[in-house]
């Protein structure tokens, strides 16, 4: 039977952040004497181009607005360049998640009902439910995504666009769209106050509460543009919410390339609730590189309760499944016993060796290094792991003891040389009887026991 190393700790979801083609692109406008002007689609087979101008059948001044109005545009061919939006990888949602949003779906998916007064700034408490009647939820509370109630099989890009805004207009060859724009595809949806599209630049503007929707994010923003020919996009004044994991964050601007390689700059990243700032990392620069499978973080500080504590200047982190070394999620806590932070640090050493490093920092007991080793081989799978605490102040005055000095060591060892032949080794040794009581390890495979194990077999 072939085993597989894979970490403990769960990446960052904010890694795995990055921006996609949404399927393929419907003309930038729709085909109504009402609204003024007209697209159509070049006859060019081999790369099928929209373009815009006023329609000739019915010639109506540039300036004058139509009646705000939803409609369909699944009937048109898609063009061949797609426009970039920000997209996550699929996930599952919970069942909490799909109840909640079958019993709540909200104007994006109401086309009925334009969004009005939407602040691209209160995503995060917009989206937050507070866990007094929702199970297995973390932190008292979670993230529900209105959006997975248009949750559906049929491929993204034969799902037909709607569009809405209160008045659309032509100046030339310039479409414009006003007043709670809002145009969906499955489960996308883009709000803005005003939307400019130049049909000889192929270039989209948002002004104005920009908000984008996917099935397992949202982002934010005041202002954004689109390439589509260049496929590229950028969000100011940005701020995101991954749903599943529980992630949110903000940044200065959030720009992709056509390669779906993302650039934040000034941004942050946290998993406390929308009022809550007990920890956040926030750094000058984070790039995300989709085809290595690597991010980057310059210039990292960790804030607990927006007070630097850590500074990190340059940090690797792996932002796919693969197994990468890099840096993992930290495991804060605070509590009776004082504030506790662990950074732990992932080490692929090779297919069947892995290692994690973890500094750990305790108000009460001081710094901690905890340490954990795991090799594979044909035969049996061996665990190292230990923790040592350099100086525990808070145990030399309870215990009167003259060092401070403590640590914890675990072996086990669990294999199979034959069909009858199977081996096992767990064993336990510490320095005093109360280490596991006082300092519960956050990154080691040794658990709190009234018994230490001792024995092989």
């Amino acid at each position: 039977m072939r085993r597989i190393l894979t970490p403990h700790y769960i990446l960052p979801a904010l890694c795995s952040l990055l921006f996609a083609t949404a399927g393929q692109a419907a003309p930038p406008a729709i085909n109504d004497q009402e609204n003024s002007w007209d697209c159509s689609q070049s006859e060019t087979a081999d790369n099928p181009e929209w373009t815009c101008g006023k329609n000739e059948s019915a010639p109506i001044a540039p300036a004058l607005t139509a009646a705000a109005k939803t409609q369909s545009i699944s009937e048109a061919k898609p063009a061949a360049a797609p426009m970039i939006v920000p997209v996550i990888a699929p996930t599952q949602h919970t069942q909490e998640e799909d109840d909640f949003a079958d019993d709540t779906a909200t104007s994006i998916i109401n086309h009925q009902a334009p969004a009005t007064n939407i602040d691209h700034r209160d995503l995060a408490r917009q989206d937050w439910q507070d866990g007094n009647n929702l199970n297995n939820t973390y932190c008292s509370g979670t993230y529900i995504n209105p959006i997975a109630a248009n949750k559906t099989d049929v491929p993204q890009a034969e799902l037909p666009i709607e569009a809405s805004a209160g008045s659309t207009s032509m100046q030339g060859s310039l479409a414009i769209f006003e007043q709670d724009v809002l145009v969906t595809q499955g489960d996308i949806s883009l709000q803005a106050d005003k939307a400019t599209y130049a049909a000889e630049t192929k270039q989209l503007e948002l002004n104005g509460n920009v908000v984008v929707r996917t099935n397992t994010a949202a982002f934010g923003g005041s202002s954004a543009s689109v390439n589509i020919s260049q496929n590229t996009s950028v969000i100011h004044d940005a701020n995101y919410i991954i749903h599943q994991q529980h992630i949110r964050g903000q940044a200065n601007k959030i720009s992709a390339d056509a390669k779906g390689n993302v650039e934040i700059n000034h941004g942050s990243y946290t998993q406390c609730r929308p009022d809550s700032r007990l920890w956040a990392l926030d750094a000058g620069k984070i790039t995300l590189n989709k085809e290595s499978g690597q991010g980057v973080a310059r210039h990292a500080k960790l804030k607990i309760k927006n007070i630097p504590i850590a500074y990190i200047p340059y940090a690797q982190f792996p932002i796919s499944d693969a197994r990468q070394s890099g840096l993992l999620f930290p495991s804060l806590s605070d509590s009776s016993s004082g504030f506790d932070i662990t950074l732990p640090y992932y080490l692929n050493i090779a297919s069947n060796m892995d290692a994690t490093l973890a500094p750990r920092y305790n108000a009460e007991r001081g710094y901690i290094t905890e340490a954990e080793g795991r090799w594979l081989n044909r035969f049996d799978e061996w665990v190292l792991s230990g923790a040592y605490a350099d100086n525990d102040t808070l145990f030399t005055e309870e215990t009167n003891a003259n060092d401070g000095r403590r640590w914890v060591v675990n072996i086990k060892e669990q294999g199979q040389f034959a069909k009858y032949f199977f081996t096992r080794i767990d064993f336990t040794r510490i320095s005093d009887n109360d280490y596991l009581r006082d300092i519960n390890t956050t990154s080691l495979a040794v658990s709190r026991t009234t018994h230490l194990n001792q024995r092989a077999a």
